[in-house]
């Protein structure tokens, strides 16, 4: 058969041939999703699965971007940060780890789980009065890639 290399109207029949299998189209090959056509004629439209996986295993997410809502705020009282991923979290949900680059003034968890199927997370961001305006340092870390954000406490 002649493959047309389109993928055209199926007609209920859908073969996925993996390794080992015995193929019988031309354009079968593992990892091939072979539909047949309606079209009359011994047609065979294919559409190629590509497959990012070489190991087995879906790569994770990383850090996009830490965001402060709102960004300035007047100690004592609580803004939040929003952490968000390049895509969602694996099944068993991903561990950020936080900080702030002035503990004693404004104090967020240590770390957030961002749960399987999601792609961000909220946190509470608590403040302490201040004499002057100050400017805090927030940051969240993932295998090895780091974001950060600006909060900004008012007097």
């Amino acid at each position: 058969m002649e493959c047309d290399n389109r993928l055209g109207p199926a007609r209920g029949g859908i073969q996925l041939l993996g390794e080992g299998k015995e193929q019988q189209e031309d354009c079968a090959r593992p990892g091939s999703l072979v539909l047949t056509g309606v079209l009359p004629g011994p047609r065979v439209y294919c559409l190629e699965l590509l497959l990012l996986l070489t190991s087995g295993v879906l790569p994770s997410p990383t850090l996009s971007a830490v965001t402060l809502n709102p960004a300035t705020v007047k100690g004592g009282f609580s803004s939040q940060a929003t952490i968000t991923l390049t895509g969602t979290a694996p099944p068993a949900g991903l561990v950020v780890t936080l900080s702030t680059s002035k503990p004693k003034l404004a104090q967020l968890p240590t770390s957030v789980t961002i749960p399987g199927g999601a792609s961000s997370a909220v946190v509470p961001l608590t403040t302490k009065p201040v004499l002057t305006n100050t400017n805090v340092t927030i940051s969240a870390s993932l295998n090895g890639v780091l974001k950060v954000a600006r909060l900004t406490v008012t007097r």
